[in-house]
């Protein structure tokens, strides 16, 4: 460069180091730059930077990408995701030809050329932009970059809480330009190693589309970023569902498998034999005091209160829905098949008398043998059937 052999024969040099010539070019690099990039800030005298580069002619294509830099956090009360993004525009205005003599990036101070003004038309309280960036080439290429802070305003459904997945899309289109004037179109593909600073969301996939909308005043260009994320279930999973499937085991377990199965009594005939009874004339459950049933029934009703504290504490730690969410299912069901034991502990406990002196009429011993069998039975089979249904509907 004979501008910087120029400068070195001009500058004295006292140190004989390379660091001070080092320095002393980058120096000159420095001021050199500058002088370019005031020289090309100065634009033609009939420029106009409210006036589009084709004003006259086709639509300007504006090329869109996109990089999520981070998603900050969903809210569901407020039915919105905060994300921080880097959005980069570029296109081509012809009347910058020549404008630069090489390639010039402006950081800060944006010379006042026509930008197009593409906005975030689904953002709930603005977007705050913390760095700007502006690339002039030769060519008459221009490259606007700035970073930003949004809140997207989507729907958020808790149906599937907590195995839910919150999509959120966010809208990008020209203000004031139809397609007659303005075309958007996606350049590049999104990242996907985007970190997430919500405690239970991940990030789960990025989807980018367009479409032109049609409004009683023209058709507009629109391009949309679907942002999804998944919640991590584990903590609902160990904080709610797990206690009460064991409490559900415990209270199946003393009720059903603690006592000991009673063998089927004979009754004498009228002329001194012994026959084996038609109706089973004792219980199934041998709990032959009434002391144990009593202490059967107090054990279910305490877990039954136990898994209606987990319900309400729940309840009032998860996040507000008029809709009736895969917890609430959960946990309904659970109380639900906990009650019916409780019920038929309560049964058993007010039948114990006619029990253990052998004075129930045989219909209803026969009752209590059948319900206690069903139940016995059924509540496991139900149990797997819901289950199996409840991964089915929820995880899918």
């Amino acid at each position: 460069n004979p501008k910087f052999k120029l400068f070195f024969n001009n500058v004295r040099i006292h140190s004989s180091t390379k660091t001070d010539c080092f320095t002393v070019a980058f120096i000159f690099f420095l001021v050199q730059n500058s002088i370019s990039n005031v020289a090309a800030l100065d634009l033609p005298g009939n420029y106009s930077a409210s006036a589009r580069p084709n004003q006259d002619g086709v639509a300007d294509v504006v090329n869109v990408s996109i990089e999520l830099l981070s998603i900050r956090g969903v809210s569901e009360t407020k039915s919105e995701m905060t994300v921080d993004i880097a959005m980069h525009t570029s296109w081509v205005d012809a009347r910058l030809l020549e404008q630069v003599s090489r390639d010039t990036l402006f950081v800060g101070h944006i010379p006042t050329i026509w930008i197009p003004s593409v906005q975030i038309a689904n953002s709930e309280s603005g977007s705050h932009a913390s760095s700007k960036a502006l690339h002039l080439g030769k060519d008459g290429l221009v490259k606007y970059s700035k970073k930003m802070t949004t809140h997207i305003s989507c729907p958020i459904s808790l149906a599937k809480y907590p195995f839910d997945r919150q999509a959120c899309r966010l809208q990008l289109n020209s203000f004031g330009y139809t397609t007659l004037h303005l075309v958007l179109v996606w350049h590049g593909t999104i990242n996907d190693d985007v970190p997430t600073y919500h405690p239970e969301f991940s990030f789960s996939y990025a989807e980018q589309t367009s479409e032109n909308i049609k409004t009683v005043d023209g058709e507009y260009s629109n391009l949309f970023l679907e942002v999804a994320v998944s919640r991590c279930p584990l903590r609902v999973i160990f904080r709610a569902m797990l206690p009460s499937v064991l409490l559900l085991a415990f209270s199946y377990y003393v009720t059903f498998c603690h006592c000991n199965l009673l063998r089927s009594k004979s009754t004498p005939s009228a002329n001194g034999h012994h026959v084996e009874a038609t109706v089973v004339a004792q219980p199934v459950i041998e709990c032959t005091t009434p002391e144990r049933s009593l202490i059967i029934v107090a054990i279910n009703g305490i877990v039954l209160l136990v898994i209606v504290f987990v319900a309400q504490m729940n309840f009032i730690d998860s996040p507000k829905s008029s809709a009736v969410s895969g917890l609430d299912v959960w946990l309904n069901v659970i109380t639900a098949m906990v009650f019916m034991i409780l019920w038929h502990s309560v049964q058993l406990y007010f039948n114990e008398g006619n029990m253990s002196s052998d004075k129930m009429n045989p219909s209803e011993a026969c009752y209590v043998n059948r319900t206690t069998n069903m139940l016995k039975i059924g509540i496991p089979v139900v149990f797997v059937v819901f289950f199996v249904v409840y991964c089915g509907v929820y995880l899918s």
